[in-house]
């Protein structure tokens, strides 16, 4: 991450589109592979947790061990480019980029060690009858590592989260879209887009 930061003339993170099929939080996988950076691509996913299961009669151009080049992904049919969006970034959630002063962007990096670039997603939702479901998360249900642009990796509790003043999972108006400021971190999974209208494909 941090050498893909170093070869951009703005210092800025790998880019999520705000539309198109480059529109999803896990392009941070596709960019980093594209550029040579991400030399295993099984480390997209957490050794604790299951692999989903993916056969080459569904999509050809991704599997849990490959990913495909950012080129491909205006040209395969909608489904296959809906199950890369979905399998790209593993079980990793990624910076949905932010909003300035100049519109939508990929955050610049500034080293702060409050703005979360990536963390462990959620494994899913936990649901109890008469009640909101909750977002559950692996090591036991306690909570989510997070790195930072600092480059310090955090254990922060699921307890801790509506706490802090920059929750890493929202933005600050509570929703997982992009930030609404340049300090606004809102990490999100794979296949979610930087804004709820964006259109995918």
């Amino acid at each position: 991450m941090i050498q893909n930061v170093s070869r951009d003339y703005q210092q800025r993170l790998p880019q999520v589109a705000e539309s198109g099929p480059e529109a999803f939080a896990g392009m941070y996988a596709l960019r980093l592979d594209d550029a040579g950076l991400l030399f295993d691509p099984m480390s997209r996913w957490c050794p604790s947790a299951d692999l989903p299961e993916v056969t080459p009669e569904e999509s050809p151009l991704i599997s849990v061990e490959v990913l495909p080049p950012v080129a491909a992904l205006r040209e395969v049919p909608v489904d296959d480019l809906k199950r890369i969006q979905r399998l790209a970034g593993g079980h990793y959630a990624y910076n949905l980029g932010v909003v300035d002063a100049s519109g939508y962007s990929a955050p610049r990096n500034e080293s702060r060690g409050t703005f979360a670039i990536m963390a462990a997603a959620p494994v899913g939702y936990q649901i109890h009858p008469g009640q909101t479901p909750t977002l559950r998360f692996s090591h036991g249900g306690r909570g989510l590592n997070v790195l930072y642009e600092d480059g310090a990796v955090r254990f922060i509790e699921i307890r801790s989260l509506d706490s802090m003043p920059d929750n890493p999972l929202i933005n600050h108006r509570g929703e997982s879209e992009a930030g609404v400021n340049i300090d606004d971190a809102s990490l999100s999974p794979s296949w979610r887009p930087p804004f709820t209208h964006s259109i995918q494909r």
